[in-house]
């Protein structure tokens, strides 16, 4: 997880736009064009702050509305032509 950009006990570090491991997978397609990269985090920091829980409370994965908050973002973003 440290490999990712994942900083232990900084809980802001997961929801920061700049995390480091979306910047690396930006930098490695920025020249295909054919590849695009979606970044969910503002996103998640936007239904974060109407007081809607994204993660499971003691572990780090998606809980059912984070889910909703990715599969809604993604269907906004995703490009069907």
């Amino acid at each position: 997880m440290k490999s990712l950009g994942f900083v232990f006990g900084d809980n802001k570090q997961i929801l920061n736009n700049d995390y480091p491991f979306i910047m690396q997978i930006q930098q490695e397609f920025k020249q295909n064009p054919n590849v695009q990269i979606l970044n969910p985090i503002q996103a998640l920091k936007n239904n974060e702050k109407e007081n809607k829980r994204m993660y499971y409370q003691n572990d780090g994965h998606l809980n059912p509305n984070g889910q909703k908050v990715i599969a809604e973002y993604i269907l906004r973003e995703i490009n069907f032509d």
